[in-house]
């Protein structure tokens, strides 16, 4: 601000002059003459004070930010006040002080009236986005219950109204600051414009933040009418109509996931209002990046959306459980009426034939169920859901009636059957009685119903009470009975009387017919027992037992023909027994035993099982005989063998000492015997060469793959005499195919195994070859396999293949070893040498032969990945066990590999010279020092690699070309790990060769860090600790803390009569020090200011302690070993430089910048490392601190 300088002295000469003049005194004539323009200058006061009003008055609107943005009106405001500031005084002419005061004056009008029009815009903004916060987005009616959909409706409704709302407020705000925009800032320069889109900016956060607090407060809106408060209960809001679903379940309409649904929905449609808001500001950052939407933004907000999101689905999660009880309740009372299958059950209960309690019992308990249902709530408030159970309870009652009307329905029909079945009773009945039997069997029958009618007259007589009273029942229950069936239940008891009549009538005739029929059964029986006996004695004089062929085709067939017949027969005595049981039934008579049909039969069923066995013999036999030798299975054939043996097995404990059972087991035994011959010839495993040897072996000519070397064919060349040769031929060609079997095998991965070429880089025709594994797994498998197959007795049927092999595997192992070992080496190098220029100048014989070596590498890696396959690509062959291979690509990697290592033995001793030259090299590997120098024309690359060289620094400030007229990189300061800051004495030139400049870097940081600590313990007095703390790095400030100690300890032993009184003084100082620095960690410091604090507090209590020492050892001068013991530092005055003696050690300060890398502990044991260490330094000898991990060496 500024303000008007008249003097006031002045003024208080203007009021002299007029007390002088009011007492008619004559003043000084000086006095007087100024006195007399008062008038002339109190105008111009009042000019001046208008001015420097509206000035003031205009910045005073305004804050920094808002100064920024009207930079330019105040440049030039103060440019057209600066006259009255520099020039015009209150001497100058009238002109010039009118023509300044009216430019001023005008100036800071439009000025002033700018500042309102902007003012004024921004609290339109400010009202709009008030406005824009006030609004809710949703609309809750209180105590209104909303039906299924209506609600979302509602929501809906309102958001489109809000959305207009929205619109309406964002366009006032557009157009308002684009009129303020127009008018003030549009002209102004880049630096206002910038700031104009800072504050755009900021008004876009401020509607980002109204527009999520008018979220917040919607979604807190909604959660508290689903949560309700302290306040408030929770109220029924949505309704749902409780209802049987399909006749299965209980369902709400809607259920609780559609209301979770809808409700989530609204949610989401609710903070998707903000969509429709575009941004007041520029739609990206400074940096050029998309800014996200206020949707994007709002609906990831923790506080606005995703805590109120969960508050309300909190809410939702309330009604899960009551709901469910509600529904259950209702399942568990009534599921049973709807569920249960009514066709089923009814279909079930006819079948039971229940009684007529039952039914009562069962219509009464539907009557009480439809009487509960009627009387259970209609309406049931949950939280915040109202249910309407009238749907579920007009569902339940029609079940219950529907149950009522099907068991009287059953009932009724029960009865009508029942009364039905009496009347047939009496007249099936009577129509059989009433006629006389004309033969035994008509006899047999009548007696039999006569008996069995007269056994159940009562019980039949017993059902007429139980059936009136299921009529009268119904009738009861108003459901009305045929007339016709009341009419028939009437004249039930005549119809007995009658039938019981006929039964007494019947009862006698036959008796008379039975004396009739007697005599004649009994000659009847006798000629029947005869005809057995006769018929078993011709069985066992014909039956087929002692057959000896029972594999022969016709005894098969004449067995099964005396067996039919004599089944036959045996089938016709037992029907002819039937036939006489039941006249002997009639007159009482004992059945006669029938033994030897019994035996006829049981012998009959063993000679049908045991031809049954031999047929299937004879079928099996048949079909192998002939069968091709080549198409049979030995194991199904062995396993029919096994199967037939069984069953005769099974059968002879009836029938073993039947000659057709001991030839037809003789027969399976030895064919069973046969089995392993035929197992060994159809071994798959002979070739043709065992097929040779064993037509030799037995003098025999035969074609073993011929349709005619069938198991007839064996048996007639004799092969079974030779069983022995052919069972160790076969042992032999099993384990020769194991073999063959390998080396497919082999074959077959190797075909399949191709070399893992990859691109080495994109953009280049040069491959690497990426993994071996696969490759090196297979050669280690197949050598060991090829090796143990060359130690087998059957090794020379191989040898060819398996030497090919051999040869092969060993020279893929050599070449794909050579080739990793050159890739390898070229791809370190490959960097080196295409990527730096210096270096290809620094070692031109070796660019050369490395261009050679890359071009032949590139030229045999392409071919490599051409051929693909790893045999044709490493040995020149094809992968089969074709002997010949090539070793032109093993003599070719070999020879890129002896000029690589070459050319790596000189790049050695070039990075050696490098080290050399700067030191610090020594401290990174080859790598980095090779990338480093490859980064000669770009010194900014090199900065990843500085935390490797120099201990604490990380990065320097660097100045690209053309700042300051400069031409190169200059470095001007150099950062720590930790952010602290240090700038260089003067700016060093980066530039050239690496090793060159990060000398000068070197020694930059050496008078940087030796001007730092002079200034730091120069201002240690005059500055309070905590700016000095502040102001100074944390190194500088612990080693000059360390001067200052030495300084103080000295001058307190100086005086050896006030020695230890000094002493005991300076630690109380110390201890005062070292509080206030620990006051200084409680305040609010920077990451890097506590880390120098804490690590001079580390220091300061060494030092604290060490005063403490000195006091206890009584030391009363400098000279004390006590004090001559301890690490002490001064700055020498001759040689301007900080000095460190200990004893009889003295060391020069290293200057080497360690950043605020921590301190640990100083103890007493430390003090004695020091000691020993500094004295071994000093007299140019080594020291090696011993201990365990974690202490400090």
């Amino acid at each position: 601000q500024i303000s008007m300088n008249f003097d006031k002295e002045l003024m208080s000469l203007f009021s002299e002059v007029g007390l002088w003049e009011r007492l008619q005194k004559q003043a000084p004539y000086k006095c007087a003459e100024l006195a007399s323009q008062r008038e002339k200058y109190r105008l111009l006061r009042e000019n001046v004070l208008q001015v420097v009003s509206d000035y003031n008055g205009i910045l005073a609107m305004l804050d920094a930010n808002e100064r920024a943005l009207f930079a330019d009106r105040i440049r030039y405001l103060d440019k057209k006040i600066a006259p009255g500031l520099q020039k015009v005084s209150w001497t100058s002419s009238k002109s010039i002080q009118d023509m300044f005061m009216a430019d001023a004056g005008k100036f800071c009008a439009e000025v002033n009236k700018a500042v309102t029009l902007y003012k004024d815009t921004m609290r339109k903004v400010r009202q709009n986005l008030a406005l824009v916060a006030e609004t809710p987005v949703i609309k809750i009616v209180r105590k209104k219950i909303y039906a299924d959909g209506e609600f979302a409706a509602a929501q809906k409704s309102h958001r489109e109204e809000t959305v207009a709302r929205f619109k309406e407020l964002h366009e006032e705000m557009r157009v308002a600051l684009g009129r303020c925009f127009a008018r003030t800032f549009a002209q102004d320069s880049e630096d206002v414009q910038r700031e104009w889109r800072r504050v755009t900016r900021s008004l876009d956060d401020d509607l980002r933040e109204s527009l999520r607090v008018a979220v917040k407060k919607s979604l807190q809106q909604l959660a508290r009418a689903l949560n309700g408060d302290k306040r408030t209960e929770v109220v029924p809001m949505f309704s749902a109509a409780n209802m049987l679903k399909d006749d299965k379940a209980v369902k709400l309409a809607p259920d609780t996931q559609g209301i979770f649904d809808m409700v989530h929905e609204v949610s989401r449609e609710l903070i998707g209002v903000v969509k429709e808001v575009p941004r007041l500001g520029p739609e990206d950052t400074e940096d050029g990046e998309e800014l996200p939407t206020f949707y994007d933004v709002i609906s990831d907000d923790e506080d606005a959306a995703l805590k109120q999101i969960i508050a309300i689905d909190n809410g939702l999660g309330k009604i899960v459980d009551p709901v469910a009880t509600f529904v259950a309740r209702w399942e568990a009372s009534y599921r049973h009426v709807w569920e249960t299958d009514k066709d089923q059950f009814i279909a079930r209960y006819r079948k039971a034939k229940k009684p007529l309690a039952d039914f009562e019992a069962d219509i009464e308990r539907y009557q009480a169920l439809l009487e509960q249902v009627t009387r259970e709530d209609g309406v049931a408030n949950l939280l915040f859901l109202r249910i309407d159970s009238a749907p579920l309870k007009s569902s339940l009652k029609s079940h219950c009636e529907e149950w009522k009307r099907r068991f009287t329905t059953l009932l009724l029909e029960t009865a009508n059957e029942e009364l039905a079945a009496l009347y047939r009773h009496f007249e099936s009945n009577t129509k059989e009685l009433v006629t006389a039997p004309t033969n035994l069997d008509e006899l047999a029958a009548k007696v039999n119903v006569h008996k069995q009618i007269m056994e159940t007259k009562e019980e039949t007589h017993g059902r007429f009470a139980p059936l009136r009273a299921i009529y009268a029942s119904l009738h009861r229950m108003d459901v009305p009975a045929p007339a016709e069936r009341i009419a028939e239940l009437d004249a039930l008891d005549d119809g007995w009387m009658t039938f019981v009549n006929m039964l007494s009538k019947t009862a006698a005739d036959l008796d008379e017919a039975k004396e009739t029929f007697q005599e004649k059964l009994g000659r009847t029986v006798d000629k029947f027992v005869q005809d057995v006996v006769d018929h078993r004695d011709a069985f066992m004089a014909e039956a087929p037992k002692k057959i000896e062929t029972p594999d022969a085709r016709l005894s098969l067939d004449a067995a099964k023909a005396f067996l039919s017949a004599a089944a036959e027969k045996s089938a016709g005595f037992r029907a002819k027994e039937e036939e006489l049981k039941a006249g002997m039934d009639i007159f009482a008579m004992s059945r006669p035993p029938l033994k030897e049909l019994l035996e006829t039969e049981k012998d009959t069923q063993l000679l049908n099982d045991l031809w049954a066995i031999c047929e299937e013999w004879i079928g099996v036999y048949d079909g192998l005989k002939d069968g091709k030798f080549k198409d049979l299975d030995v194991e199904v054939m062995e396993n029919m063998a096994v199967g037939i043996g069984k069953k005769l097995q099974k059968i002879g404990r009836e029938v073993s000492e039947w000659t057709t059972w001991s030839s037809m087991k003789t027969v399976v035994d030895d064919f069973k015997k046969t089995m392993p011959l035929i197992t060994d010839l159809r071994n798959p495993a002979i070739r043709q060469r065992h097929w040779d040897q064993l037509m030799q072996e037995c003098g025999a000519t035969f074609d073993p793959h011929g349709d005619d070397f069938t198991l007839g064919k064996v048996t007639e060349i004799g092969l079974h005499n030779h069983d022995e040769f052919i069972g160790e031929m076969s042992t032999n060609a099993t384990k020769e195919l194991a073999i063959e079997k390998t080396l497919e095998g082999i074959e077959e991965t190797w075909r399949a195994l191709d070399m893992d070429m990859v691109p080495f880089r994109e953009g280049k025709e040069i491959y690497k070859l990426r993994s071996t594994d696969d490759v090196f797994a297979a050669l280690e498998d197949n050598i060991v396999t090829l090796s143990t197959m060359k130690a087998s007795k059957y090794f020379v049927v191989f040898e060819t293949p398996i030497n090919a092999w051999e040869q092969k595997l060993g020279l893929v192992s050599e070449v794909v070893e050579i080739v990793q070992k050159v890739q390898m080496s070229w791809m370190y190098l490959e960097n080196i040498f295409v990527g730096s220029e210096d270096i290809r100048k620094q070692l031109p014989q070796e660019s050369i032969l490395f261009d050679s070596v890359n071009d032949s590498f590139a030229k045999y890696m392409l071919e490599m990945k051409t051929l693909q396959n790893v045999i044709k690509a490493c040995t020149g062959s094809q992968p089969d066990p074709t002997p010949g291979v090539d070793n032109a690509m093993l003599e070719r990697f070999t020879n890129m590999d002896e000029k690589l290592e070459k050319i790596q033995k000189s790049l050695e001793n070039y990075l050696e010279k490098k080290r050399q030259q700067f030191p610090r090299f020594y401290f990174i590997s080859s790598d980095d020092l090779l990338e480093i120098l490859g980064q000669a024309k770009n010194p900014p690359n090199v900065q990843p690699h500085f935390k490797g060289m120099f201990e604490g620094i990380k990065k320097l400030e660097m100045t690209k070309p053309g700042t300051d007229g400069r031409k190169t990189f200059a470095s001007t300061a150099m950062h720590s790990p930790d952010g602290e800051t240090i700038p260089f004495n003067e700016p060093v030139i980066t530039d050239g060769r690496p090793e060159e400049w990060l000398n000068d870097v070197e020694a930059a940081m050496y008078a940087a860090c030796k001007k730092s600590l002079f200034e730091t313990l120069t201002h240690s007095k005059g500055m309070k600790k905590e700016a000095w703390v502040r102001e100074y790095p944390g190194q500088m400030i612990i080693s000059a803390g360390c001067m200052v100690w030495t300084t103080e300890c000295e001058k307190a032993l100086s005086d050896p009569d006030t020695a230890k009184t000094a002493v005991r003084t300076l630690k109380k100082k110390w201890v005062s020090y070292l509080s206030k620095l620990v006051t200084l960690t409680r305040s609010k410091l920077d990451k890097v200011n506590r880390k120098k604090v804490v690590a001079l507090i580390t220091i300061e209590v060494h030092a604290r302690d060490s005063i403490d020492k000195l006091a206890k050892a009584g030391c009363t001068a400098p000279t004390d070993f006590e004090w001559v013991s301890q690490l002490r530092f001064y700055w020498d005055q001759e040689q301007d430089d900080c000095v460190v003696k200990q004893v009889l050690s003295v060391f020069s300060y290293g200057y080497e910048y360690q950043g605020n890398n921590g301190r640990l502990v100083v103890t007493p044991l430390t003090d004695r490392c020091y000691m020993t260490l500094g004295a071994a330094m000093f007299t140019r000898r080594g020291g090696n601190p011993l201990g365990p991990a974690g202490t400090g060496k």
